[in-house]
C-alpha cells in the first residue's frame, strides 16, 4: 500500500475500538525511516494522558471502527456512542467532564452536575435545564462497506 492509498482508506478523524469501546484521534499516517512501512499515528480521544501511539496501517481495521460525530438531534440508536460527556454552567461558567463511568463532577456553584463518563449522559441541576450547556460530543460507526 502507498502512503496516498493509506492516506485515503484511513482519514484524520475519530476511530472506536472495537473491544474496548474507547475512542481515538488519527492524527496521521506515518512512515518508518528504515523501510518505508506505513504506520497509523493516533492518540485517545479526549486526550488525557498525552500518549500518542503508532500502529501498522496492515492492522488497523481489525481493532477500529471509524466514528463520525453529529448533533444529538441526528442521532439513532443503532451505533450511537459518547464521545465526551461534558456540559458548562451558565452561572458560574465552569466546564465539567464525567471521563468514567461513576465519575460524578459538579461545578464551583453547584448549579449542574454530569455523570456516566462515556457510559451513559445523566445531569442534575438546581435551577431549570436552560442553567447549563450541553457540551458532549456524540458518534456514529461508520462501516467501509456503507454507502
Amino acid at each position: 500500500m502507498t502512503l496516498d492509498e493509506a492516506l485515503k482508506a484511513i482519514p484524520k478523524g475519530l476511530y472506536q475500538n472495537k473491544k474496548t469501546g474507547n475512542v481515538y484521534e488519527v492524527l496521521d499516517i506515518g512512515e518508518h525511516s528504515e523501510d518505508a512501512s506505513l504506520f497509523v499515528i493516533y492518540r485517545r480521544y479526549p486526550n488525557i494522558s498525552k500518549r500518542i501511539w503508532c500502529r501498522p496501517v496492515e492492522m488497523w481495521d481489525e481493532k477500529f471502527d471509524r466514528l463520525r460525530i453529529v448533533k444529538a438531534s441526528e442521532l439513532t440508536e443503532d451505533d450511537a456512542v459518547i464521545i465526551t460527556n461534558k456540559a458548562k454552567c451558565n452561572i458560574c461558567g465552569d466546564i465539567i467532564e464525567s471521563r468514567h463511568r461513576h465519575d460524578f463532577k459538579t461545578c464551583s456553584c453547584v448549579n449542574v452536575s454530569v455523570d456516566g463518563g462515556l457510559d451513559y449522559l445523566r445531569r442534575c441541576y438546581k435551577k431549570d435545564q436552560n442553567s447549563y450547556t450541553e457540551l458532549s460530543e456524540y458518534g456514529v460507526k461508520e462501516y467501509r462497506d456503507r454507502p
